[in-house]
């Protein structure tokens, strides 16, 4: 932007959102969104369920080319899987 330029912009709301029923099954798939937003859904369920709530499972569908460059959070997620909280099923091109 121009100095005393302005910018136009739109903000939107998320359409992600995690079911309000704790229990339900989430099936997550990270085509091109970041694994951020279900990072954060699995750590919410994890919150909940270290409060004594009743959580369901998640599975979270997501991948890339190189697992060592490109696999975000690996030791959160795996130790969420060690936990049974988690089921990771990964996709490595290379």
């Amino acid at each position: 932007c121009r100095p005393n330029g302005y910018m136009v912009g739109h903000s939107t709301h998320s359409v992600m959102k995690i079911p309000e029923d704790t229990t339900a099954h989430i099936f997550m798939a990270g085509l091109g969104t970041g694994l951020a937003p279900f990072r954060a859904f699995v750590e919410q369920r994890k919150f909940q369920q270290s409060k004594g709530t009743k959580v369901g499972s998640m599975t979270l569908f997501f991948g890339g080319r190189y697992s060592k460059t490109e696999y975000y959070y690996r030791s959160e997620f795996e130790a969420y899987e060690k936990e049974g909280l988690l089921k990771c099923c990964n996709a490595w091109s290379r």
